[in-house]
């Protein structure tokens, strides 16, 4: 049997994610920290649309729970590998807990990664299709999120590489970079949406079928919504120091 994995799957995205392929009749493994939400999740998918639903509760900042996690998907045939899972927080760096920006690094980076390499060998005797969440946010800097950023920016530049490393391979990758949306991602974060960024929101729906047609088609970096598109265009021909400025200035009314 061959898997569409989804991590991050208890909610907002995630869940996108999971009811679209179970519309397609694809198999699942979707990963959590829940296991009352995913089991609900399962029972909710398997009786709408009458698929094969296996669950994982996995906390992927703990890296012992990652490698086991790991063992078990290169011994699975793996489809699809859909990197949702992903956290942030708001503050200044200084201020918040080691453990917290460590857990940052460990589930947008690390575990992203892990996964990548787990399934990557199997796929390339059969084929299939790799997808990384990442952000707008990693189009530049992100004062107040710094850590958060920077992850994102790591996400893009290696599902970029990797799409030019498997280019000529059977295995498509790409990055999804969404704007803001309505998701449990703010309030966890401690922070709220601008009126700027209610204009760029998205909604996680529309992001997820986006996201699936841009990975069918082997579409190198996804981005949602024509006025996220240009964001990320200015965003790139501004000079450092004021993009920098202005960001900070943006993340300054999120509190």
């Amino acid at each position: 049997m061959e898997y569409t994995v989804i991590t991050g799957a208890c909610g907002g995205l995630g869940q996108a994610f999971c009811r679209i392929y179970a519309k397609e009749k694809e198999s699942l493994l979707i990963t959590g920290r829940s296991q009352v939400k995913l089991e609900a999740l399962q029972k909710q998918l398997m009786e709408e649309y009458q698929i094969s639903v296996r669950i994982k509760v996995c906390n992927l900042s703990n890296l012992n729970e990652t490698q086991q996690f790991c063992e078990e998907l290169k011994s699975l045939s793996v489809k699809r590998l859909i990197n949702n899972a992903g956290i942030g927080t708001y503050g200044l760096f200084e201020q918040e807990k080691i453990s917290t920006l460590l857990d940052i690094h460990q589930i947008n980076m690390t575990s992203l990664m892990m996964l990548i390499h787990a399934v990557i060998p199997n796929m390339n005797k059969s084929g299939g299709e790799i997808l990384n969440v990442a952000s707008t946010a990693a189009f530049q800097p992100g004062p107040m999120m710094s850590v958060y950023y920077a992850s994102k920016s790591y996400v893009l530049s290696l599902s970029e590489a990797l799409w030019a490393e498997l280019i000529h391979s059977n295995i498509k990758v790409s990055v999804l970079c969404c704007g803001p949306m309505n998701t449990e991602f703010a309030s966890k974060a401690k922070l709220k949406h601008t009126w700027m960024q209610k204009l760029l929101m998205i909604s996680v729906d529309d992001a997820a079928l986006l996201a699936k047609k841009g990975l069918a088609s082997g579409k190198r970096c996804i981005v949602p919504g024509t006025l996220n598109k240009m964001a990320v265009f200015v965003s790139k021909y501004l000079p450092d120091s004021l993009l920098v400025r202005l960001m900070a200035y943006v993340q300054s009314k999120r509190k």
